[in-house]
C-alpha cells in the first residue's frame, strides 16, 4: 500500500436531534465493519458551530438540514481532512485505497459530480476552499452537486463520466460510489464499487419517498425517458387539481 495522505477518519452530520432510523444505523454499521481502523465522528449542534456562516445559519433556521451540511462538510474536511459520507451511504469494502490521494470525489451521473456519495481529502485542500467560497453571499438553495461540478469544470473536468485527475483530485466513474440508479432504484455493483448511495432523502419526508417509489416503478415499466415524462405529467395534473 502506498503512503496514505488522507486521514483515516469518516465524518458525518446529524443535525436536528431526531432519532436515527434503522436505515441510517445500518449504513453506519457498514462503515465500522469495512473500515475498522477508521475513526468515525458525528458532527451535530453540540460540537459544531452552526452559526459560523450565514448560508448555513439560514439553512438551519429553515430546517433545510441537507443544505446546512453542504457547507459544513467542506468546512470540516478543510480543517481536519478525512472522508465525508452521507448517512444513506453503505460501504461495501475498505476505503483505505482512496486515502492515497490528495483528494477524491465521484460522478453521480456522467455529467454530474456529487460529494454526498462520499468524498475526501487532506486538510486545507485547495479545491475544497474554492468550493466553500461559493457560499459567500449565496442566498438561494442550490444543490451541492451543481456547485461542486461548477468548480471542477473551471479546472478542466470533462463531463463524460471517466476517471480523471484534476489538480490533485481523483475523479471516479459512477460505478465506484453510485451503483444505484436514482431513476430506477436498480443496483449494479462491480469489482470497482466501494459504496452504495441509497438515496434515502430523509429530508423529503414520507410523501416525497412515495413519489420516488412511484417514479421508479414507471421508469422500470416504460424506460427512464418515458417514465419520467409520465411522472412529470402526473405531478402537473395533481398540482392543477389542487389549484397550485
Amino acid at each position: 500500500m502506498e503512503n496514505l495522505l488522507i486521514p483515516k477518519t469518516i465524518h458525518y452530520f446529524w443535525f436536528g436531534g431526531s432519532e436515527k432510523p434503522a436505515s441510517v444505523r445500518k449504513c453506519i454499521d457498514s462503515w465500522r465493519k469495512n473500515c475498522p481502523d477508521f475513526e468515525i465522528i458525528e458532527w451535530n449542534e453540540n460540537n459544531y458551530d452552526i452559526h459560523k456562516h450565514p448560508f448555513m445559519e439560514k439553512a438551519v433556521n429553515d430546517k433545510k438540514w441537507a443544505f446546512a451540511t453542504d457547507y459544513a462538510r467542506l468546512d470540516i474536511l478543510l480543517q481536519y481532512g478525512g472522508i465525508y459520507l452521507d448517512t444513506d451511504v453503505e460501504v461495501i469494502k475498505s476505503l483505505i485505497p482512496l486515502c492515497t490521494h490528495e483528494a477524491f470525489i465521484g460522478f453521480e451521473k456522467e455529467d454530474l459530480i456529487a460529494d454526498g456519495l462520499g468524498f475526501g481529502g487532506v486538510p486545507g485542500f485547495s479545491l475544497f476552499q474554492e468550493m466553500i467560497n461559493l457560499y459567500d453571499g449565496l442566498e438561494e438553495y442550490i444543490e451541492s452537486p451543481k456547485l461542486r461540478t461548477k468548480v471542477l469544470l473551471e479546472h478542466g473536468l470533462k463531463l463524460d463520466g471517466t476517471r480523471q485527475q484534476i489538480d490533485g483530485m481523483a475523479i471516479y466513474p459512477v460505478e465506484y460510489f453510485c451503483p444505484k440508479s436514482w431513476d430506477t432504484g436498480r443496483i449494479k455493483i462491480t469489482n470497482n464499487t466501494y459504496s452504495i448511495h441509497h438515496y434515502d432523502g430523509s429530508w423529503h419526508g414520507k410523501s416525497g419517498k412515495k413519489y420516488t417509489i412511484f417514479m421508479r416503478i414507471l421508469n422500470r415499466l416504460f424506460g427512464v425517458e418515458k417514465g419520467n415524462l409520465l411522472f412529470g405529467k402526473m405531478i402537473y395534473f395533481k398540482d392543477k387539481i389542487k389549484g397550485r
